[in-house]
Formats: C-alpha cells, sequence, structure tokens
C-alpha cells in the first residue's frame, strides 16, 4: 500500500490546503496488519503491538513540509541499513529483493556526502528511507526524508555490470534540499525543484564517474529537450493541471539553465551562490528571483537579462555559423547567425560563447567572445593556418547548431548538439522523475 500525493492529489485522502506554498509539521498515526511495517516522514515515535494482532506505527516530521510530500507506504518489507555517518539511512524493500537493493541504493550514502558540500547545508530530515512498492504510477517521488520507488529500479547481478540507478537515486535525493527544503512557491516555478534535481544528477555523475560522463549527460539532455517538439517558457502559469508542465523543459532545459549558468560564473561563484541561495531560504517557498537576488549578493553580478532569455522567455538559440582563413592577412573569421523564429517571444539570445582553433595535435587557440546581435563577425589573428575550429567546444549553450565550411577548410560543430545530430533521443531514462507527461515507461499499462 502507498500514497502518491504530487503534485495536487493529498486531499482526496487527507484534509488539508493542497498546495505547495504551505508547510506545516505533521504526525502520521496508521495501523497495519501484524506482519506489515509502515513508514512516514520524519522520526519513528513509537510501533507498537495491538491486542487485535495489528501494529500501529507513529511518525513525526519536526519540520515543515507541503501536503504534497507527505507520505505512507506500507507493506511486509524487511530493512536494510545502509552506512552513514550522522544521517540514518536505510532501505525498505520485499524480503526477495534485499541483495538487489544494496546493489541498488549502496551510493546514497556518499550521494549525500556530496550534495551536503555543494550545497553547504546539511542533510536537512531526521533520517533518509526509500521504499521499493509494486506498480508504482512513476519512476520515483521525494516524500520528505522517505523516497517511494517503483520495483524496476532493482538491479540483479547481470544488470549491475553495466547499469546503475544513480539517476534516479541521485535525483530523489537532491530533491530533499531543492523541493523538500526549499519549494516552489507555485507550480509555475517548479523548475526550482525540477531543473536543480535533474542538474544533481550530472554532478554526481561528474563527481563519480568524470567530467565526460557530466558532458554526456548535457548532451542527452539537450537532445531530450529538443525532441519535446514545442517551445514554452520555464516559468509559465498556462496549464491546466500542474502536471501539464512537468515536461522536458521543467527537468531537462531547468538542468541545462544551470549548466550554462555554471559556465557564465565559474565554478567557485556558481557554487557560492547555490549555497547562499539554500542557506538563505532553507524551510521557505521560493520564486525564480530569490535564486537571481543570491547570485547578485554574492556575486555583485545582475543576471535578469540571463534569466530572462532562458528561464522566463521560450525557445533557444538556432545557430547558423561559418569560419574561413586568410591566407594574406593571418585572420581567421567566424560568422554566427541566429536563425530562431522570434514570433512567439522566442528572443535574440545574448550569451557567451569559446571559440577555438588547432592545427595539428598542437594546444588549441582558445578565444571568448559574446553574442548579442542576430548576426555577428568575429576576427582572429593566429601564428598559423588552423587545420580546425570549434565552435562551443565544451557544450557550454544550449543551441541548434548548423555548421557551414568554407571550400578547404575544416570545422567542428561541437557543442551540445547539431542540426544533423539532434534526431529522436530515446523516450526517458533512469535519471527521470516520475510525473513529467512523456514518461510512459513508468506508467501502468
Amino acid at each position: 500500500m502507498w500514497t502518491q500525493c504530487r503534485d495536487e492529489d493529498t486531499r482526496y485522502w487527507l484534509p488539508c490546503f493542497d498546495h505547495p506554498s504551505d508547510k506545516f509539521t505533521s504526525d502520521v498515526v496508521v495501523t497495519v496488519p501484524g506482519s506489515w511495517f509502515a513508514l512516514s516522514n520524519g522520526r519513528l515515535l513509537q510501533e507498537k503491538a495491538n491486542r487485535d494482532g495489528t501494529r500501529t506505527f507513529h511518525w513525526h516530521q519536526d519540520r515543515p513540509h507541503p501536503a504534497y510530500l507527505l507520505t505512507i507506504a506500507a507493506g511486509e518489507f524487511v530493512r536494510i541499513e545502509g552506512a552513514a555517518d550522522r544521517v540514518p539511512v536505510d532501505y525498505y524493500v520485499e524480503a526477495k529483493d534485499a541483495e538487489a537493493a544494496e546493489r541498488t541504493f549502496g551510493n546514497t550514502p556518499a550521494m549525500i556526502a556530496l550534495f551536503e558540500k555543494l550545497t553547504g547545508m546539511p542533510y536537512p530530515w531526521a533520517k533518509y528511507s526509500q521504499v521499493v512498492v509494486r506498480d508504482f504510477v512513476f519512476g520515483g517521488m521525494e516524500n520528505t526524508s522517505a523516497t517511494t520507488m517503483t520495483e524496476n529500479i532493482l538491479l540483479d547481478v547481470k544488470a549491475k555490470r553495466d547499469f546503475d540507478s544513480d539517476d534516479l537515486v541521485s535525483h530523489e535525493l537532491a530533491h530533499q534540499w531543492f523541493g523538500d527544503l526549499l519549494t516552489c512557491r507555485d507550480w509555475a516555478h517548479g523548475w526550482l525543484n525540477e531543473g536543480f534535481a535533474t542538474y544533481f544528477e550530472m554532478l554526481w555523475d561528474e563527481h563519480h564517474h568524470g567530467i565526460d560522463r557530466y558532458r554526456q549527460g548535457v548532451i542527452e539532455n539537450t537532445r531530450l529537450y529538443l525532441d519535446e517538439r514545442y517551445r514554452r517558457p520555464i516559468v509559465t502559469n498556462v496549464f491546466h493541471d500542474p502536471i501539464d508542465i512537468f515536461d522536458r523543459h521543467l527537468y531537462e532545459k531547468g538542468s541545462l539553465v544551470l549548466h550554462m549558468l555554471r559556465a557564465e560564473l565559474g565554478d567557485d561563484a556558481f557554487f557560492r551562490s547555490i549555497q547562499r541561495y539554500v542557506r538563505e531560504h532553507a524551510e521557505q517557498n521560493v520564486i525564480t528571483q530569490d535564486l537571481i537576488d543570491a547570485i547578485a549578493a554574492e556575486t555583485g553580478r545582475n543576471l535578469e537579462w540571463f534569466f530572462d532569455q532562458w528561464v522566463s522567455r521560450p525557445g533557444h538559440p538556432k545557430l547558423k555559423v561559418t569560419w574561413s582563413w586568410d591566407d594574406a592577412t593571418g585572420l581567421a573569421s567566424v560568422s554566427v547567425k541566429q536563425t530562431q523564429d522570434t514570433v512567439d517571444g522566442t528572443p535574440v539570445f545574448r550569451f557567451p560563447v569559446t571559440i577555438d582553433f588547432r592545427k595539428g595535435r598542437g594546444k588549441p587557440q582558445s578565444f571568448r567572445v559574446e553574442v548579442t546581435r542576430a548576426e555577428e563577425q568575429f576576427v582572429f589573428p593566429l601564428p598559423w593556418k588552423p587545420d580546425l575550429c570549434r565552435f562551443d567546444p565544451d557544450g557550454a549553450v544550449l543551441k541548434e547548431l548548423e555548421w557551414e565550411k568554407s571550400a578547404g577548410s575544416s570545422g567542428c560543430s561541437c557543442g551540445m548538439t547539431t542540426a544533423s545530430s539532434a534526431g529522436s533521443g530515446p523516450p526517458g531514462s533512469w535519471g527521470r522523475r516520475e510525473a513529467r507527461r512523456p514518461s510512459p515507461r513508468w506508467r501502468p499499462q
């Protein structure tokens, strides 16, 4: 037996103000058959055996949280204790799945340590439990201190050689800060929950597997976002039900906004800004302006323009880039043209970008420029004729890129995507949470 409350379904089993803007402490007292265990939010205050053979569990959540994060999961579970220094970590599964649970969730304590370091905030709840249930409608749900997971997350010995479930595990864990501790004031700003959790999947990959895995995540999230094939602002209150906007804009594009913000600020200023944002708004409801203000206070930089184009307005740059070399002057020229349709409010984008040139196997010469207009021309003096020109080699800008090469020149359309490779991406992935619309993988058949 399990509950699922998000987006606004708590009202169907509990009288409450069912909106993310309202936070409260909670007590859950639940009576179940004697062989069952019942999990809920917070700390277990009492477990009592009753005369009629049932058992009663009393859970207390002492820090405020919204109604959509309330949970009850009950069944014949076994408890597996995870290694943790300060925070009690455990996993609840059916007895037959005990070994699979250890394989699947074993990195959870290391993820907690990493996210504490990145956010500057100790894990904020009394415990962290993950419970695996049958027939769950989504991939996972980040109920405060007690995440519910699909049974499809469990790995057998053979699967573990080639695959892990870390994306989903890290995503739901990141929500314990972004969504649970800091909660969007209304669903229009839901990317502050989902975009952050999706980005922290990538940060775990970077920490655990290295920078190439992080960059692969950028490529995959770009493809998933582009495959949505419609454009809307990330922040919008235009929807029939909140679930309507839990799409690739909220998750993948939200994560890419944070990726670009990191490139814009640099690692030190980026993580200091995130830590300030978390520190100043713990246990509060947040909107995008709160993040903008935290960045300004920490770095002295006003990035209203950045969030206006990437978050408050739809679309992304569609670029047509050409380059050429002039032997007589020793100059390389790069032309950048933005070709996206702007009739729906999509802007002409402003963005810094790296362009570099390489000759043979030598070290590339890199230049940092800023695109601010629909058409730009950049000229670079070089000591030699380059064999290769790369536009945004690290994929720091969300874009579609059409690369044209002049006769006799070489080019590389390195970056997040190219017009020829955008293609059709996978319909979903392990790292994707429970409630986005285009994820039938986790829906009941």
